[in-house]
């Protein structure tokens, strides 16, 4: 025990070694709410609030040219002008993902769209088999055969795009309204400045498909409310084909 927290004499409180004092006042710039004594020999460690503003204000403008970057490099964003750009990029967040964590579930509502800052995502359709067809023709391949595919077969998909037959992840109520077997299919796989679900925020449809952290993955995050109201002041954005 080193130092004593109280109020108008009333303890609340120790902080012993490793603990913090003093940083809600420093974030909120508020007054001191409680008084700190000493009660044996400490030695701390001092951040001045003029040191802090400066880290903060340097990160947030390294995560600022991050967004700035992204949004630049992507086609859907390339009729902006620099300054539409960077008043975008002060609308979305930077978010983090665990490998394995779902991003998007197919069947949900569409209220953002994603830019990769770093790692990937996998793209999983959900396919729902009806008695005597194959998976692979279930996606709209045609495929007459009704062989087995075991998990890892290699598929193809009506588009050409290759994609894989996983086997069923769990079942999600959203996916499958219906009790018909279903199996998911990796449709696709993005990287750093790819973009996805743009197409439901634009249109207002329900996510077409479930997207997976592949990797621990940093993404930059728009929500469908915010890019309306910036759409209100660049409707060239609201034209780009998709």
């Amino acid at each position: 025990m080193l130092a004593q927290v109280s109020v108008d004499g009333a303890v609340l409180g120790t902080k012993q070694m490793g603990d913090t004092l003093g940083e809600m006042a420093l974030v909120s710039s508020q007054k001191r709410a409680a008084d700190v004594l000493a009660i044996s020999l400490c030695e701390l460690a001092v951040l001045r609030r003029d040191d802090y503003l400066t880290v903060v204000s340097e990160k947030q403008n390294e995560t600022l040219e991050l967004k700035r970057e992204l949004i630049r490099a992507n086609p859907l964003f390339g009729c902006l002008t620099r300054a539409q750009r960077d008043e975008l990029s002060k609308l979305g967040k930077l978010q983090r993902f665990a490998c394995g964590e779902t991003i998007i579930r197919q069947a949900d509502g569409s209220d953002e769209l994603f830019l990769i800052a770093c790692g990937s995502v996998h793209v999983f359709r959900r396919v729902q088999i009806r008695p005597g067809q194959s998976p692979c023709a279930q996606n709209g391949a045609n495929d007459p055969s009704n062989a087995q595919h075991g998990a890892g077969t290699t598929l193809a998909t009506a588009s050409g795009r290759r994609a894989f037959y996983v086997g069923a992840r769990a079942p999600e109520a959203a996916d499958t309204p219906s009790t018909a077997p279903s199996v998911e299919l990796l449709v696709n796989v993005l990287h750093k400045g790819q973009l996805f679900g743009e197409i439901g925020v634009l249109t207002g449809a329900k996510r077409s498909a479930s997207v997976v952290a592949a990797l621990p993955s940093e993404l930059f995050v728009i929500s469908r409310i915010e890019l309306y109201r910036f759409l209100f002041d660049c409707p060239l954005l609201k034209q780009v084909p998709l």
